[in-house]
């Protein structure tokens, strides 16, 4: 099988659609090999961040049919597995609907030169139009039967063997119709998000099952009233109405007799998004946000294959 799209283009792409939407209100990390993403390294800001992780598709054709093939390297989903929730990526790869090779089929139908499938120009041949997204946790569930095989045999230390790659999804496409149809590994239909239905998605906070990282004010004050008590962590409902109180604190007159909490967050003098005294919390498999220690100069144990890109989002954009 030969490689549709090279990921490498994807990467750009996804940067450049990032930029686009969000222009200095995001920031992103493509880490080199031999890093990981470490979120100390992340902006101190309000706000959240998420991996990505970019797949692409490879094309085989037999006598009678045409499939693009998206493949999951086993071992380095399972490396992604054994992460804390928060710190697991999203797997964005194409739904594809063309035949053989991307550029080569653009230019047998009169479309775009390949390189301007980045921008929404190109129309119906964007790439947001076909790139699609899912936890990794979903794309294990597909992948189940390979998953706890590997899982059940870890290395002694390290990470797992990489190289070993398995169909995750396969596209029957013709060279009319386009896509005909769509076949995953275990026969199901789990549910995947558009790419720039995605990012909306995201900007609302997501679901309490997404693996995010958010900003929030250190100390985090107890609050009966929205369930958070001292020392706990913050449920997922609370962290939207977190940060917004953070960004626009109740002013308090002395002598009121309120206790109304007043917010001590301070704005930078250049940036009124870049904030003090915030403390990064990850999301766990119950839905809550707990405090994390970040960790800076610690080398990855990934061989150096991964694509991901990290992600952070200011405040402003939630």
């Amino acid at each position: 099988m030969k490689v549709s799209l090279p990921e490498k283009t994807l990467e750009h792409w996804a940067s450049q659609y990032v930029t686009h939407r969000y222009r200095t209100r995001a920031a992103l990390w493509w880490p080199t090999a031999g890093q990981d993403i470490e979120v100390g390294r992340y902006p101190n800001r309000l706000g959240k961040a998420i991996q990505i992780e970019l797949k692409t598709c490879k094309h085989h054709r037999t006598k009678t049919t045409n499939y693009q093939i998206v493949q999951i390297d086993l071992g380095q989903l399972c490396d992604y597995l054994r992460r804390p929730l928060w710190e697991q990526p999203f797997y964005a790869f194409p739904r594809a609907a063309w035949v053989g090779d991307l550029e080569e089929y653009t230019h047998r139908h009169g479309g775009p030169a390949v390189t301007d499938h980045a921008y929404r120009r190109s129309e119906e041949w964007w790439f947001a139009h076909w790139l699609v997204v899912m936890t990794a946790r979903d794309v294990a569930a597909v992948l189940d039967a390979e998953v706890r095989a590997q899982l059940s045999n870890p290395p002694p230390r390290g990470s797992f063997a990489r190289g070993h790659r398995v169909e995750l999804v396969r596209y029957e496409v013709h060279h009319r119709r386009g896509l005909v149809r769509t076949s995953w590994r275990d026969g199901s239909s789990p549910t995947y998000l558009g790419w720039r239905d995605f990012w909306s998605k995201l900007e609302t906070c997501g679901t309490s099952s997404w693996p995010q990282v958010v900003w929030l004010p250190e100390p985090p004050r107890e609050d009966s009233a929205r369930g958070i008590g001292p020392g706990d962590g913050i449920p997922y409902s609370e962290v939207m109405p977190l940060i917004w109180d953070a960004v626009s604190p109740t002013v308090v007159e002395p002598n009121q007799g309120t206790d109304e909490r007043i917010s001590s967050v301070r704005p930078d003098e250049d940036d009124a998004g870049a904030l003090n005294d915030v403390v990064p919390y990850g999301i766990g498999d119950d839905g809550v946000f707990r405090p994390i220690a970040t960790r800076e100069g610690v080398p990855s144990t990934s061989p150096g294959t991964d694509r991901r890109v990290g992600v952070a989002l200011d405040f402003e954009l939630l």
